[in-house]
């Protein structure tokens, strides 16, 4: 439908790869690690790509994970949600803005704007600071991005997590498996949607290269039902389930050190 050497039809723009990654019009408009960047101002892209959603849609998917939120327009996700949602109201629409973060304007505005929520960088780096780098400030590192939950619409749908694909998983910081679950134990009942990374539960990672891509994407081992955090996330996840409290309430802390949080 459009090749991008022979693009007839303006579906990419062809301004070569971002130089500049403070400058917004270049992190929209120019290509990503080559990869080509589609021309949100052609007509013709716009309805392909949604058309081509909603066919997945209408074949049971119920949520969406949108990559790299930033390289696009607001406007565009504004139309594309807007008319994603008017064919299923039900759907649930979630972005990366990787390494969004509550002091970060733009991630914010996108959030509150947008139409849909994105993963909550600010607090994953901030667990993995405190739980996988044992950061001098613990727990005040993770209690100064929750006090910023105010300029978010809905802090409590955003998605949490302490590692993905594009980083070091966890253990690769932290070889320690207590702090492991303690890192999802805070996740699960904290403010937010937790996200876990597949095999975090079986403890899978390895630490080829510091784990970083792609060794942090390692084949599943092995599915143990009955290990520690399997079994936690498996409780928490009962009792978010039937306490609105833990799933959709407010973040309140009541005791804070640099060693305990409650």
């Amino acid at each position: 439908m459009a090749d991008f050497n022979d693009d007839k039809d303006n579906w990419y723009h062809h301004y070569g790869e971002v130089q500049n990654w403070e400058d917004e019009w270049q992190v929209q408009n120019c290509e990503l690690s080559g990869l080509a960047t589609f021309n949100e101002n052609n007509i013709a892209y716009r309805s392909y790509i949604k058309s081509a959603i909603k066919q997945w849609l209408d074949r049971g998917v119920d949520a969406l994970r949108v990559d790299t939120v930033k390289h696009m327009p607001i406007w565009f996700w504004q139309e594309f949600t807007a008319d994603i949602l008017t064919h299923r109201p039900d759907v649930f629409i979630f972005g990366e803005w990787i390494y969004s973060d509550p002091r970060n304007d733009l991630s914010v505005e996108f959030v509150n704007e947008s139409g849909m929520t994105i993963l909550d960088f600010g607090l994953c780096v901030a667990i993995r600071e405190v739980l996988g780098q044992g950061a001098e400030a613990g727990f005040q590192l993770i209690q100064d991005v929750l006090n910023l939950d105010h300029r978010y619409y809905g802090a409590t749908e955003l998605i949490t997590f302490i590692d993905n694909h594009d980083m070091p998983r966890f253990q690769s910081l932290n070889a320690d498996r207590q702090m492991l679950r303690l890192a999802i134990n805070l996740i699960m009942t904290s403010r937010g949607i937790p996200c876990l990374y597949y095999g975090t539960e079986q403890y899978l990672h390895d630490d080829t290269e510091g784990g970083n891509d792609p060794y942090n994407r390692p084949m599943m081992e092995k599915w143990d039902t009955d290990s520690p955090i399997y079994r936690d996330v498996r409780l928490l996840s009962g009792l978010r389930r039937l306490n609105p409290a833990i799933s959709m309430g407010s973040q309140w802390q009541k005791y804070l050190t640099a060693d305990v949080y409650c």
